[in-house]
């Protein structure tokens, strides 16, 4: 095969993977207002999969060809959840939203922004260790929770038991369009050729939102770590792009961004110079 071929390929795949990329960073938006079946849920947390919605059930076992680096089996009956778009989006094209019946948890904090990854290691999943050894799960069966919550800098990992996920496949069905009216892919790209004239104009207000977020927050020099904001600012693009949409100003954008308790909330624990923290409540996550 040709590079100029092999090169044509890698640009039809980056393509498609950009354009699904989009379509379900779009679901933090669409889930927005919307209904909790507990009325006690606050979030929803994501599980990604390759099954149409209409189709999905959730599952408690762990498939080895999921992980290039699976060497065990996940603690029997239980799910893992995430806060992160990215991470969900590695397990599948769809995203099913999730919300749990119970919220007693407990809650470790680490310097890391890769949670999931520190629990296989620790646990004994992954083929590789942790340089310390945490005791999550051992920690979090004699706590006698509902929920075992491991945050990062970026996102969190959330395991709890299979019979205490409510997956929202109706939520899913819903933004996918499963069984009506399908995807249109062509509408989609032209959509993202649009948009991405404006990619200079994007980059530039999203750096002065970024500056305008750091100021209000009231971080300094010893606070921040830019890669960790910067990563975090580029979850919430759409927001972002959505905002200049609206020809809001850097400042409005900032204020809109730290109103949602889920930016905030991922802020903090990017300013939290804790290496490792054992918290035993977390209750603005559920409450």
């Amino acid at each position: 095969m040709s590079k100029e071929i092999r090169q044509m390929i890698d640009k039809v795949k980056s393509f498609n993977q950009f354009i699904n990329e989009s379509l379900n960073s779009d679901i933090k938006t669409f889930l927005t207002g919307k209904n909790f079946i507990n009325s006690k849920s606050k979030n929803f947390f994501y599980h990604g999969t390759k099954i149409p919605p209409d189709k999905f059930i959730l599952r408690d076992d762990y498939n080895g060809e999921d992980s290039k680096g699976w060497s065990g089996e996940l603690p029997e009956g239980y799910l893992f959840l995430t806060t992160s778009l990215e991470e969900a989006k590695a397990y599948g094209q769809y995203i099913i939203p999730c919300e749990l019946k119970r919220t007693d948890h407990i809650t470790f904090t680490i310097n890391a922004d890769n949670p999931s990854q520190i629990f296989d290691r620790d646990y004994g999943i992954d083929l590789y260790m942790n340089d310390e050894h945490y005791g999550f799960w051992e920690k979090f069966e004699d706590s006698m929770k509902s929920v075992l919550i491991i945050k990062g800098t970026k996102r969190m990992t959330l395991i709890t038991d299979i019979s205490n996920v409510i997956p929202r496949t109706d939520l899913a069905i819903e933004f996918y369009n499963v069984g009506g009216k399908k995807i249109n892919k062509k509408a989609m790209k032209a959509k993202l050729v649009r948009e991405s004239l404006n990619e200079d104009d994007l980059s530039d207000y999203s750096y002065n939102v970024t500056r305008e977020v750091i100021d209000l927050y009231g971080l300094d020099d010893e606070d921040m770590d830019m890669e960790s904001i910067t990563g975090l600012i580029d979850e919430y693009m759409h927001k972002i792009r959505k905002c200049m949409k609206l020809n809001m100003t850097e400042k409005e954008c900032a204020i809109e961004l730290l109103n949602d308790e889920h930016f905030t909330l991922t802020l903090s624990a990017i300013t939290n110079n804790d290496d490792f923290d054992n918290e035993e409540d977390d209750n603005e996550i559920f409450s």
